[in-house]
């Protein structure tokens, strides 16, 4: 009731009112101006759509690539990094695989053998492992191989190069 009686104080809360509403909060998007359209319509079979597809939602809960250990999805950057000519950790009994992904080889990327097949020594090690019914669709398989096959390519469309004489 203060500023009913003064006019100056009235306007000024008035005007102080006015600027604080008018300005639009920007929206942060962790990536260059130029993702912004690929974080929206997202190729599903792009490391950016794997991320959102599947990684972020199936993989990256409690207890498992959360960040506790890797491969780590708790971003695209992450999932990229800890995937592409980056070492395993378990393998088959024969040593089939030496990375989790080999870009244009889904037979020597153990990423793709753990999420559509059972490759290990039990039953139980097709990922993800939350229940049966919580297992990759066909699609999803199929996305992540043609992922594999078209050079395994970072959020820039860029496929990591590594000297050939490091891969099988």
């Amino acid at each position: 009731m203060r500023a009913m009686r003064n006019p100056k104080l009235l306007i000024a809360l008035s005007f102080m009112l006015l600027i604080g509403c008018s300005r639009t909060k920007k929206l942060y998007i962790p990536y260059p101006a130029s993702k912004k359209q690929d974080m929206l319509c997202t190729d599903s079979s792009s490391i950016v759509g794997l991320y959102k597809y599947i990684f972020a939602t199936r993989c990256n809960v409690g207890g498992c690539h959360d960040g506790t250990f890797e491969p780590n999805f708790t971003t695209v950057e992450s999932a990229y990094y800890t995937l592409v000519y980056h070492p395993i950790n378990k393998n088959n009994r024969a040593n089939t695989y030496k990375y989790r992904v080999v870009p244009f080889d889904t037979a020597h990327s153990v990423l793709y053998a753990r999420i559509s097949q059972y490759c290990f020594v039990n039953n139980g090690d097709q990922m993800p492992q939350l229940s049966d019914k919580d297992k990759l669709s066909r699609e999803q398989i199929n996305n992540v191989g043609k992922w594999i096959m078209n050079g395994a390519k970072n959020i820039d469309g860029k496929t990591m190069e590594i000297k050939a004489d490091t891969v099988q």
